[in-house]
């Protein structure tokens, strides 16, 4: 094993050859979990020759990675960019990308000496509070003393709320976690479109009169289908003491917010929103804990 790569950095300067992507081949063998396996020695480049094209890359180094808090203890050793614990344990590296991209795939670049024990990882993500479920199933990973990469196979929208992290047991210290990288679907940028002329959906004063309080309302923007949010003014009028307005996608429940808040009675306030809606373009409005009029113009909407 060419331990002179821990020195100078497994994912630094180097290159790699046209066509490495085609030594991808499946591991079939006991105990490995369907993936790629990139088998080549010091010039492979994570940052090169995609395997998919089309998609977004991020290179994550070694440093990155970081013992699992169960691990904490196990003696653990950074030299530039690749990590390994020398007695063994997991260590585990997040995995942050923007909310709607599509994770498509995670590659693990690694050097696990022919003399080591079995080398296990696996790509998570948090399902509960301290806790995890595989998102990608665990490989055993192949051996070798050059360096390799592991490509595990995802389909997941990155939601907001889930976190993702990749998992690598190591056993001793002739294995070695040098970094990774990982290929997205990047999220569509939203667009906005201004309305040529400002509409109004909403006027409690001539329709339905005061939402009162924890009353809820469907409201129909009147956007353009595959819209995804619309863009509104809000207002409140002839308020009563204290209170707040909230805005939601229609179908949903109510989350708890406020979209605009008032602190006293004969108020005129307003507000700019952006609201998503549902496949119709509706919101929901709902009352606070007094009775208010309320006024909704449309200004546009995001798609």
């Amino acid at each position: 094993m060419d331990h002179a790569l821990t020195r100078r950095g497994l994912l630094a300067g180097m290159g790699v050859a046209a066509g490495a992507a085609a030594l991808g081949t499946g591991i079939g063998s006991a105990g490995a979990a369907p993936g790629r396996l990139v088998a080549a020695g010091p010039a492979l480049d994570p940052a090169a020759d995609p395997l998919v094209p089309g998609l977004t890359y991020t290179v994550i180094d070694g440093t990155a990675f970081t013992p699992r808090d169960s691990d904490s203890a196990w003696n653990r050793s950074i030299a530039n960019q690749g990590a390994n614990l020398t007695s063994g344990g997991t260590l585990v590296a997040p995995i942050d990308l923007p909310v709607g991209a599509l994770l498509k795939e995670v590659t693990l670049y690694y050097l696990s000496s022919l003399a080591s024990n079995a080398q296990v990882a696996s790509v998570q993500r948090k399902a509960f509070i301290g806790g995890y479920e595989e998102l990608a199933p665990p490989a055993t990973l192949p051996k070798s003393d050059s360096l390799l990469a592991f490509t595990w196979d995802v389909n997941e929208v990155v939601n907001g709320t889930a976190t993702y992290a990749l998992f690598v047991n190591t056993f001793d210290n002739t294995q070695l976690v040098g970094g990774m990288r990982v290929g997205y679907v990047a999220p569509a940028s939203p667009a906005f479109f201004p309305l040529a002329q400002i509409t109004r959906v909403l006027d409690t004063r001539t329709t339905g009169g005061k939402l009162a309080p924890n009353e809820e309302r469907t409201v129909s923007l009147g956007l353009p289908a595959g819209s995804r949010a619309g863009v509104i003014n809000l207002t409140v009028t002839e308020t009563e003491a204290g209170g707040f307005v909230a805005a939601f996608p229609a179908g949903t429940a109510y989350a708890g917010n406020s979209s605009i808040n008032w602190f006293g009675p004969n108020q005129n306030l307003a507000n700019g929103v952006i609201c998503a809606v549902d496949g119709a373009g509706r919101i929901t409005i709902r009352g606070g804990v007094n009775k208010t009029h309320v006024v909704i113009d449309v200004q546009g909407y995001l798609t």
